[in-house]
C-alpha cells in the first residue's frame, strides 16, 4: 500500500506521477511541442488509457496520497490524465481542497481489457493500441518540458504496462526513457499488483494471459531501470522507494 502522504514531501525532489509513452515509426514524429506558460515543481499524470476501470478506486486513492504533500507545501503540482477522464488541474497552497477532490473523482480507468487487446493483436490490428500509446506520449512530453529544475526529479508511473512485442510500441518505450534521461527524470513505476485487480484473465487462455502479463510488466521494469528509477512495490512506502534513488 502507499505510505503516508507526508513521506512524499522530500526536500529537493520533484515528483511527476505519470504514464507511459509510445513512439512513431522511425523517422516520423507524432509528438507536438506544446508551449506551457508556467514551470511545475511536480505533475501527477494519470494514464487512464492503460488502467482498468475496476482499479478506479485504488487509482483515486493513489492520486490523493501523492498530491497531498504538494498542496500543503505550496509547491505547484499538476493533476492530468491522458484520456477520457479529461482532468487537468494545477494545484498549489491556494487551491481549494474541494477543487482537488472534484478533479480526482472524475478519474476512472479506461483501458482495453486484456483479452480485447490480445484479440486485436492476434488479428494484426495494433492501431488502437498504438494510438493510445501516442496519446500518452504527447501528454508526457508536454509535462516533462514544464517541470522545474531540481537536482533529482521523479516520474511515478501509474499504468498496467504496454505490449512492447510490437516494434512501434517498443520504440515508444525507448523514446520515453531517452526523454526522461535527457531531462534528468527517473521513472518510478508502480507494480501492477498494487491495484489488486483480481482475475483479469477474462477469456484468455493461460498461455495467452502469461504472455500479455509478462510483456506488460517487462515494459514497466524496463522504463524504470533504464531511466535510473525503480519499481514501487505494493507494500512499500514512499520513503523506502526514494531511498533507493539516492
Amino acid at each position: 500500500m502507499l505510505g503516508p502522504a507526508t513521506a512524499c514531501a522530500v526536500p529537493g525532489w520533484v515528483w511527476i506521477v505519470a504514464l507511459a509513452v509510445t513512439l512513431p515509426p522511425a523517422g516520423e514524429s507524432r509528438v507536438a511541442d506544446v508551449a506551457q506558460p508556467a514551470r511545475l515543481d511536480a505533475a501527477v499524470v494519470i494514464d487512464d488509457l492503460h488502467i482498468d476501470f475496476v482499479a478506479t478506486g485504488r487509482l483515486r486513492t493513489a492520486v490523493r496520497t501523492l498530491v497531498a504533500p504538494f498542496h500543503r507545501s505550496g509547491q505547484l503540482a499538476r493533476i492530468q490524465t491522458t484520456g477520457p477522464s479529461n482532468v487537468r488541474l494545477d494545484v498549489d497552497a491556494a487551491t481549494a481542497s474541494r477543487r482537488i477532490d472534484e478533479s480526482i473523482t472524475r478519474i476512472a480507468g479506461h483501458a482495453l481489457r486484456a483479452d480485447d487487446v490480445s484479440e486485436l493483436v492476434a488479428g494484426g490490428s495494433w492501431q488502437e493500441v498504438r494510438d493510445r500509446a501516442w496519446q500518452v506520449a504527447t501528454t508526457i512530453d508536454a509535462v516533462i518540458s514544464t517541470t522545474g529544475g531540481t537536482e533529482q526529479r521523479v516520474v511515478v508511473l501509474l499504468s498496467l504496462g504496454y505490449r512492447t512485442d510490437d516494434a512501434d510500441v517498443d520504440r515508444a518505450v525507448s523514446h520515453i526513457v531517452a526523454r526522461a534521461s535527457a531531462a534528468g527524470v527517473a521513472i518510478v513505476a508502480l507494480d501492477p499488483d498494487w491495484f489488486d485487480l483480481g482475475d483479469r484473465q477474462g477469456r484468455l487462455s493461460d498461455a495467452a494471459w502469461r504472455h500479455h502479463r509478462e510483456w506488460s510488466r517487462a515494459s514497466l521494469i524496463r522504463m524504470a531501470t533504464d531511466s535510473g528509477g525503480t519499481i514501487w512495490g505494493r507494500d512499500e512506502d514512499a520513503a523506502a522507494v526514494l531511498a533507493r534513488l539516492r
